[in-house]
């Protein structure tokens, strides 16, 4: 793995990012260094130029510094963020699985800030990487997924692929589209029948999801809802009516690839046996 990495420094402090830039450069010469002096100036930093590893400051205003996070695992899932905070409380509380995202006390020395870099950059390749696919083959079994939010949807066609790159995900979002897709209706009137149907919580309960009842070649299709409660009576509704299982929305990238991994296979098995073991 090169060492030649690219870093972006992202605190408004300039005491702060010149004293950063100073050791890291003369402790690893071969990086290049970069500084943003906001969340928002970050991201254009990541779309204008190729970037390594994100270095914040867990003080950054809350709503851009969630943005940032967002990007970052959204569009640019192999690269590693570290954030640097001074309350210790947050290094806890919200520490993610995620081997690319890590949280740092601050005042972080340089020599230990260098070493997990260069530990988060070699987790966060096995993270991205292909996963096995547990000895059924190349998956090439068709899902649908019902998900009005446009960035749930990306980033699970995105861990998905990454997966399952033999599988085919067709995303729709409202449930007449879902209803037009399964009747191979209009644009859908080539669209093969899926294996698997995905569908979110809040579209499910909507619609009430009556439209596996509308056909009896359709009842035989799996029904996983994805959603992000933890714990609601709604949600005995959602299996008591069809739905095979309720499964929370990850929020780390090595979740999504699980869960992308999981459904692929219950997808594959299903294609096969019209049964989807869930």
């Amino acid at each position: 793995m090169s060492d030649a990495l690219a870093i972006v420094i992202v605190d408004p402090n300039p005491n702060a990012t010149t004293a950063l830039s100073l050791a890291l450069r003369s402790l690893v010469p071969e990086w290049t260094l970069s500084v943003a002096r906001s969340a928002a100036a970050a991201q254009g930093l990541l779309h204008r130029q190729h970037v390594d590893v994100v270095v914040s400051d867990g003080d950054l205003p809350a709503g851009p510094s969630a943005d940032l996070v967002r990007e970052i695992l959204v569009s640019f899932p192999r690269i590693v963020h570290i954030r640097c905070e001074s309350d210790a409380r947050n290094l806890h509380a919200t520490h993610s699985s995620r081997w690319s995202e890590r949280r740092l006390g601050k005042p972080c020395p340089v020599e230990q800030l260098v070493h997990e870099i260069r530990t988060a950059r070699g987790r966060a390749q096995l993270d991205c990487a292909p996963r096995a696919h547990g000895g059924t083959g190349r998956c090439s079994a068709n899902l649908l997924l019902l998900d009005e939010s446009d960035q749930d949807s990306a980033l699970f066609a995105r861990a998905f692929a990454h997966v399952h790159p033999g599988c085919a995900l067709q995303r729709v979002a409202s449930n007449a589209a879902a209803f037009q897709y399964l009747s191979q209706l209009g644009d859908f009137a080539a669209a093969p029948p899926p294996d698997l149907i995905l569908c979110d919580l809040a579209l499910y309960e909507r619609g009430d999801f009556t439209l596996l009842s509308r056909s009896s070649a359709l009842a035989l299709i799996s029904l996983v809802v994805l959603g992000n409660r933890i714990q609601d009576p709604a949600l005995g509704h959602v299996l008591r009516h069809g739905a095979s299982a309720y499964i929370r929305k990850p929020t780390t990238w090595d979740r999504w690839l699980d869960l992308s991994h999981n459904l692929g296979r219950c997808a594959h098995l299903s294609a096969d046996s019209h049964t989807a073991p869930l």
